[in-house]
């Protein structure tokens, strides 16, 4: 219930376009979220902070209220 439906589709084509497993769990949907605001998961990187998920979600959410206005 985290996640509306427009948020979930729209992280869930962002893994099949960057051939991410889909994410199953929240820790995995988190995962993938970090990667849409840039962070690389190598590693010697540390966990994504603040920054990061602010920028993710950012984006999640103006590629949601485009999907669901299409």
């Amino acid at each position: 219930m985290l996640f509306s439906k427009a948020e979930r589709v729209v992280i869930n084509d962002f893994a099949t376009d960057r051939n991410l497993p889909h994410p199953t769990n929240l820790g995995a949907t988190v995962h993938v979220l970090a990667r849409m605001g840039g962070y690389l998961n190598r590693k010697h990187d540390s966990a994504p902070g603040v920054q990061i998920f602010w920028e993710s979600y950012s984006y999640l959410a103006g590629m949601a209220e485009v999907l669901e206005r299409a």
